[in-house]
């Protein structure tokens, strides 16, 4: 089998390279939602399972009027 020319596409050009950059960029997308997904469940994680906090009583009472 013979090689193609270059001008019927038989050589590749820089522009068509895929370089590393490249590949990253496509998984953007599944980065970006499974770190939503992650991050989801572990608000809900922390809101479930964080103790209950209260507040305690600072309350006073003045019994002298004048």
């Amino acid at each position: 089998m013979a090689a193609k020319p270059a001008s019927e596409g038989g050589a590749r050009s820089l522009s068509r390279l895929e370089t590393a950059n490249d590949r990253f960029k496509q998984t953007f997308n599944q980065w970006l939602w499974g770190g939503i997904i992650v991050a989801t469940v572990v608000h809900f994680g922390v809101i479930r399972f964080f103790p209950t906090l209260t507040a305690a009583d600072v309350a006073f009472s003045v019994t002298e009027f004048e």
